[in-house]
């Protein structure tokens, strides 16, 4: 298993890689352009980053409101999600998923598609693939709204909006709205860097779930 199924509903569409610059080769709005570009500079100084998520998903027609929040390490190719139900977390070799309810541990190699969404990459949202426009509408001082048009017309969104800080050059908040009338909203809050993470955090302790069986899927 390569994600659980909380990221494969992520990977539809959010964590898009942003860690390699891409939207200078489309066509665009050339501020929105510069200010994605700052804010991949940014992201990438970081060695460590935090913050606490929250991701909604709304689809009016199936009568759908789903809200899900948790906390996000990020350190390199490892990370760490926790949530009210499950925690998830890797060491960018093995991934550990920790299932709550069920007193469950999945074990298995880490080994995302080359196009999968991963927390990782859940700050840098424009790379590849997109042309950005800057919005007049929403936009204020402190804040920018940016809609990332997908250049491939078979993806399941037709746009991503953006809310970026252009101060401070950091993501604020990512709005997908999919060609089946739903929407997915990510809202950053209490963004962190450069704090000491200890890489144990990324790795599995069986003396925090002490009562937990351990599956190995690998």
């Amino acid at each position: 298993m390569s994600s659980t199924p909380l990221f494969r509903f992520f990977g539809l569409v959010f964590f898009i890689s942003l860690f390699h610059p891409g939207v200078g080769q489309a066509q665009g709005d050339a501020k929105a352009r510069d200010l994605l570009r700052r804010m991949n500079a940014n992201y990438k100084s970081f060695r460590t980053m935090s913050a606490d998520l929250s991701f909604t998903l709304e689809h009016p027609t199936q009568k759908i409101n789903e809200q899900q929040r948790g906390k996000l390490e990020i350190k390199g190719k490892k990370y760490r999600l926790d949530m009210k139900q499950q925690t998830i977390m890797t060491d960018g070799s093995i991934l550990w998923v920790v299932l709550k309810d069920a007193k469950e541990v999945n074990v298995s190699d880490y080994e995302p598609a080359p196009d999968e969404l991963t927390p990782t990459s859940v700050f840098t949202l424009y790379e590849k693939g997109f042309e950005p426009y800057m919005q007049a509408e929403g936009s204020t001082v402190t804040s920018k709204v940016i809609d990332l048009v997908p250049i491939d017309k078979k993806k399941p969104y037709f746009k991503i909006k953006l809310s970026v800080d252009p101060a401070k050059a950091l993501l604020t908040q990512a709005v997908v709205m999919n060609k089946d009338g739903s929407r997915m909203t990510y809202v950053i809050r209490d963004f962190k860097s450069n704090t000491p993470i200890n890489d144990k955090q990324f790795q599995f302790q069986k003396a925090q779930f002490p009562q937990f069986e351990v599956i190995d899927l690998r």
